[in-house]
């Protein structure tokens, strides 16, 4: 049987700030739900089938399963937060793991020392491109962020 919103949601709490399910009745009660894997990643249990605690989430917030993988923005693997998640192609989740952050530890952010700023290079279609200067690194990631999703 197919995992409904309303199913995982009358099952498990799940607060976008710190990523973390819990649950909601029975004998674990507001007990963090789940555990991390051999990978690296968070997985719940629910019945006899076991999730990547990421792609619940984007049922819980969305209503429907990611329509392709769960990428980490900031590449680590426990960071559930609803602002780290987004879903993507095998290419684009696969194209994180080349770039090193590096100082901003962010890819697509890095420090451009002739002019002492923050230069973001988002991923569109595939393909790097240079695009803006930031003084601060906090704009330059969420706006590179937004340019990658298209906003």
């Amino acid at each position: 049987m197919k995992l409904t919103k309303e199913e995982l949601q009358s099952r498990l709490h799940y607060d976008p700030l710190t990523g973390d399910f819990t649950w909601i009745d029975g004998r674990n009660k507001g007990q963090l739900a789940g555990g991390i894997d051999n990978h690296g990643y968070w997985r719940i249990q629910l019945g006899s089938k076991l999730y990547k605690a990421s792609r619940l989430i984007f049922l819980y917030m969305t209503g429907e399963m990611p329509k392709g993988v769960v990428d980490h923005r900031d590449r680590i693997r426990t960071n559930d937060t609803w602002d780290n998640l987004r879903d993507v192609t095998v290419g684009v989740n696969n194209s994180n793991k080349s770039h090193r952050p590096g100082k901003s530890g962010e890819p697509g952010v890095y420090w451009h020392k002739q002019c002492q700023a923050w230069e973001t290079r988002p991923k569109i279609n595939d393909k790097r491109v240079n695009d803006k200067m930031f003084e601060d690194l906090d704009e330059a990631i969420q706006y590179k962020r937004s340019r990658e999703d298209g906003n």
